[in-house]
This record gives structure tokens, sequence and C-alpha cells, in this order.
């Protein structure tokens, strides 16, 4: 008998030996061994794993369910195809990480049924804590879905913290606390180093999906102050969020409390000093006054006589008819009467407009012939490289934001807004690059070659020797956004154009032997002038000396010469701009703001943290990355003109 026994215990064993060895998961230890079925199917890799159950909703990510010491529950999760049927015979795998809390999984493994639900069951042992618990199929094109699992004691249950985050901080670690219902928000803002009654961490997964931090056997009767930091993807030294919430309730009845806390990106440290280049077109919207100046100017080189008096009835190829000379302009400035009469009536003569004209070319003609780059002798050169100029121009300088922006919460949006204050930002223009690229053919960077660079005092284009500057207000939204209000810089356009032509175009014509020892540049239009024309020359090709005519063409050449520059500099200033301050104007365009970013790698050490900081407004490159400025030039009360502009810098200190 006793022989029987033991041999039908060893049958026993054998057979369950037999079983535990299979490599079918519905037969494996943990499978659920009343879902085995036939015939399984492949998961649709377009399909989607949904919550479902009492505590869950089928759009969550992650699902948190509070377990009781020593008790269980079940847990299902449902398979659906692209359209939002259910899958059926699909094998659904559920893996846990407990850390010790004693959780057991009832089944490894489980297929969906008709209705695409997969059940399995968790067990809580003695010890409280948390863990999760995943659900997976073999699609990997399909996203796990996740459980966060609260054990707690009779009497007890979990306070359990999710997130909302609308900002654009990149975010990985979230560091959660609890602090007594008597400690506020408020007073956290003022001062984080309260003592917290326990603290926790939660990570952003790779998709970006916010975690749920479980605090279990929390006491019936307790309520806390929850507050949330969180550091950045990129850096785990530096806060870029922060997030709190009070007056929440209290746990009752072991019934779990859910608090939702929005964390608002910490706007960065913006105060400081950026060095910035800017980048404008200004040739877009050129008035006729201004583009009379430029092709005046065009035309020194190769039609002297009509830089003087203008050009004849008949016109040119390069001196169209009735295009006006110098002294033209200058009549401006003169009172009605005699004076001004005898001007105008001179410049409309045959000797005012045919001979003086003839002559000044016939003396200038020795020296374009004898002395001046070939190049000099085109003038749609001359004046294509004055457009270039104001086409690519470009200055560099300084930003400095002085005061802290001042920070509230968009109640439409939840974005976190910095309002700067006026006056909070300044921008100063310190040099002036143009371009010129005549002579430069045959260099081997030619681009480098066709830079010059000036300071702005260099150029003479503001009043007292001030510097082009002015002061701004703004925003900064979030921690990405910069709105720069319009505002007015000290610039003059007329002084511009005037200090393009002497400081670049006449050095480059005439170079730098002139004045009576030939040893100074040419960068004036009287030093220009005396370099090309004797007036005793000019007035010997049209009289005989003694003579009235003679005498008359040499004064009046002579008076040119004495006052042309400051004339036509006066010209430019007052004439080719409107009066006031405010006849340069540029902020950054209506609903574009400039991105503003950190720095890529940080160092060790900052001031202000582990809160961030900016450092560079846009980039040079790629060019969308540009930050972009809209300018307003007001040449008249009638007439202002609207050309476009881009920025980009760097901090160069705090």
């Amino acid at each position: 008998m006793a022989r029987r026994i033991l041999a039908a215990l060893m049958v026993s064993l054998l057979a369950l030996g037999a079983v535990s060895c299979t490599d079918d998961p519905a037969q494996a230890n943990n499978v659920n061994d009343n879902n085995r079925i036939d015939d399984p199917i492949e998961p649709p890799d377009t399909g989607e794993l949904l919550h479902v159950g009492p505590d869950c909703n089928e759009g969550q990510t992650n699902c948190v369910v509070d377990l009781t010491t020593l008790n269980e529950r079940e847990i299902q999760a449902k398979l659906v195809d692209e359209d939002g049927q259910p899958v059926e015979n699909a094998l659904i795998s559920f893996e846990g990480t407990f850390d010790g809390t004693e959780i057991s999984i009832g089944a490894s493994s489980a297929y969906t049924d008709s209705n695409g639900i997969a059940k399995t069951t968790l067990s809580a042992g003695n010890v409280v804590g948390t863990g999760e618990l995943v659900a997976t199929t073999s699609q990997d094109a399909i996203e796990p879905i996740k459980w966060v699992v609260g054990v707690s004691t009779k009497g007890s249950a979990s306070y359990r913290v999710s997130f909302e985050h609308n900002g654009s901080a990149q975010i990985k670690p979230i560091t959660v606390r609890l602090f007594q219902p008597d400690v506020t928000c408020d007073e956290l803002a003022a001062n984080p180093n309260q003592t917290a009654v326990v603290e926790k961490q939660g990570l952003v997964d790779a998709a970006g999906n916010m975690p749920t931090v479980v605090f279990p056997d929390r006491p019936n009767g307790d309520s806390y102050t929850v507050a949330a930091w969180a550091k950045s993807l990129d850096n785990n030294e530096v806060e870029v969020a922060y997030g709190c919430a009070d007056n929440n309730p209290e746990i009752t009845n072991g019934q779990p409390v859910d608090v939702l806390v929005t964390l608002v990106d910490h706007i960065p440290t913006i105060t400081g000093e950026y060095a910035v280049t800017h980048q404008f077109d200004l040739t877009g919207a050129l008035p006729d006054n201004v583009r009379t100046v430029v092709e005046l100017i065009g035309r020194l080189a190769t039609d002297p006589g009509s830089f003087v008096v203008g050009c004849p009835d008949s016109g040119t190829a390069d001196c169209p008819a009735g295009s006006p000379g110098i002294v033209q302009l200058l009549v401006d400035f003169l009172p009605d009467g005699d004076l001004k009469d005898s001007i105008e009536s001179f410049l409309g003569s045959s000797i005012g407009n045919g001979l003086v004209r003839d002559a000044i070319n016939s003396i200038a003609d020795n020296w374009i012939q004898n002395d001046a780059p070939d190049w000099v002798r085109n003038a749609v050169n001359i004046t294509g490289d004055i457009y270039r100029t104001l086409r690519e121009f470009k200055v560099e300088g300084v930003i400095r934001i002085n005061d802290a922006p001042q920070v509230s919460i968009d109640p439409n949006t939840g974005e976190v807004v910095g309002i700067l204050p006026a006056g909070a930002g300044e921008q100063t223009w310190n040099d002036f690059i143009f371009y010129w690229s005549r002579g430069c053919e045959n260099a081997t960077d030619q681009d480098a070659c066709a830079q010059r660079r000036f300071g702005a005092r260099q150029l003479d284009m503001t009043d007292n020797d001030a510097p082009v500057e002015g002061t701004f207000d703004g925003a900064v939204f979030g921690a990405d956004k910069l709105q720069i209000n319009q505002h007015s810089l000290s610039l003059n356009y007329g002084a511009l154009l005037i200090a393009i032509i002497e400081k670049v175009v006449l050095p480059e014509i005439f170079g730098s032997q002139c004045g009576s020892a030939d040893n100074q540049p040419c960068d004036s239009l009287e030093l220009a002038l005396q370099e090309m024309i004797s007036c005793a020359s000019v007035a010997d090709q049209v009289a005989d000396p003694g003579e009235s005519t003679y005498q008359i063409v040499e004064n009046l050449c002579d008076s040119l010469l004495a006052q042309a520059s400051d004339q036509l500099r006066d010209y430019a200033a007052n004439n080719l701009v409107a009066d006031g301050s405010e006849v340069f104007l540029l902020g950054t365009p209506d609903g574009e703001h400039c991105t503003i970013s950190q720095p890529e790698v940080y160092p060790a050490e900052w001031e202000g943290k582990p809160l961030p900081y900016i450092q560079h407004f846009g980039q040079e490159e790629p060019a969308e990355m540009q930050c972009k400025w809209a300018v307003r030039i007001k040449f008249s009360d009638s007439y202002t003109a609207e050309v476009d502009g881009n920025f980009w810098g760097e901090r160069s200190s705090f």
C-alpha cells in the first residue's frame, strides 16, 4: 500500500514538472489559466492600450490605484484597433516594479476577451509603499500603459499628486514635498526652505508624460500643502518650473486624495548685457528726395559738372534730364530775393547748365583719367554699392536689461508673463558696418574685404557727439519669448546717408591724399571737391580773366566749395527726415516674439543658481532663428516708411 501511494506521488510531481517547463506563455505559472485560447492573434501595430476600471479613464497614460495591506484588486487593460474597436485574442503582458512592498501579480499575462479586455490582479502584503505596473503588447508601436500603486494600512490612504504643465520648459525630474496645511503657497514662494513632512520624486517619461507621485499611508484627518520643483531635462541642477497647491482636502474614511499641481515655468534671469548684431534692409522705402541724394553722389565721379549744376535738359546715359545738382539743393536754404533769383537764373542759362558743366567736366576728366580707380567711371557701380550698403546695413551694439520682469500669470492661457517696465531695457549702437565691394574683386575673402567698420561718434550722426541709443519696455512670455515694444532711437537717417557717402564712398574714390599737404583722408565733400576742381580753371574755361562772367563763375565756384559739405549735411539731416525725436522707431513685430534661449551647457556655478538664465537672443544661423525688427522711418509728417530688420545676440555679462 505504501508503495502505491509513493508511486502516485511521483507521477503527480512529474506531471507538475511537465507543465512548468512549457514555453507557451499562457501555460506559465503566472498566467491566467481561465484565459487560454486556441487561436491567438498578433496585436495590430496601429492599436492602442487603454485603462479600464472605476478609478481609471481610458485616455490616461498613468492610472493611480490604492490597495489596503493584505487585500487585492482586479486590474484591466483594453486593446482597441485604429477604429476604436476591441481586439480579441491578443496577449497582454503585465510587469511590475514594487520595491519591496510585497505586492504580487496574479497573472503576468492574459488574452483579451470579446470586449478587448485582459485582466490580472494585484495583491498587497503587509508592507506599505508604492509600486508600478505596466501593460505591454508584442508590438513596439503600441504605447504601454501604467498603474501607479499605493499600499496603505487600514484607516489611511494615499495623497496622490499629478501635474499639468503648459509651458515650453523641457522637464525631467520633479521633486514633490508635502507640508503641514498651515504652510501656504505664498509663504513657500517667499521662502521655499520650509520643513516638509515628506518628499518624493517623479520623472517625466521619454514621451513627455507627466508622472503621478503617490504618498501612501497618510492618516485619516491629515491634509497637506503640496509644492513641486521641476528640473531641466538637460541639467538637473537647473530649476525650470514650480507649482504649489494649498487648502487641499483631508484624508477621510481611508479614501485617497487627488491633488493637481500646475507647474509654471520660471521666467529666466534676463537682466544683464548682451552683445547684439542688427541687420536692416533700408532700401525698400527710400522716398524720392533720398534717392536724389544717392544718385547725385553717384554722378560725382563720372559727371562732376552735373553734380554741381545738375543735368542738361537733353540728359545723358549717366545724367537723366532734369536731375538736380548740389546747387539746386542748396538754393532751398537761401531766402527769397535777388541773390536766389540770380542763381536760379544762372542755372537756367546756357552758361550755367552748359558751359560751366562742361568746364568742370573738362578739368575733372584729367583727374579721372590719371588718378581715379577704373571703376570710378561707372556711376551704376557706385550707386549700386551705396544701395548695397543700405540693403545690407549692419550695426553692432549692446542691449542691456536693467530691471527684472514683473511676473504675473495670464488668466486666459495660464502662461507666466514678465512685464518689463518703462526704461527697463536700453540699447546702444556702437559700430556701423558698411559694405563697399569696389576694389575687392581679386581679394581671397571678398566679403571681409568689403566690410568697413566705423564707430557711431566717428560718423557724426548724432547731436552733441552722443551715441545712437534708446530705451524700451516689453514683456517676457514663458521661458523663451521676448517682446520689445516699439521705441525711438536717436538715429538720423539723413545723417546716416551722408556718413556712408563721406566715410565710405569718397575715400574709396579719392584716396587718402587730400588737403593742401596731400596727407588727409578724403572723407568730406569739401576735400573731395577741392581735389577735383580748381575754381580759377573753371572760370578760365568760361571767360577771360577780368570779364564779369569770369568773376561770377569763380565766385560761385568758391562759394559752393566752401559751403557744399556743410549745406549738404544740413539738407540731409533736416530735409530727409521729419522734425522731432521719434523719426527712427523699431520693435519686435506684433505676434512675432524674439526667441530667447538658455545656455547649451551651464557652468558649475552661476548667478541666481538654480534658476535658469538667458544666454542668447535668437541665433545668427540658421537665418530663420534670427529675431525680427519692425522698423518705421518717418521722413515727413505725411510719409512714414516701414522696413524689415533682424537681430541676434549673446550675453556678455550679468
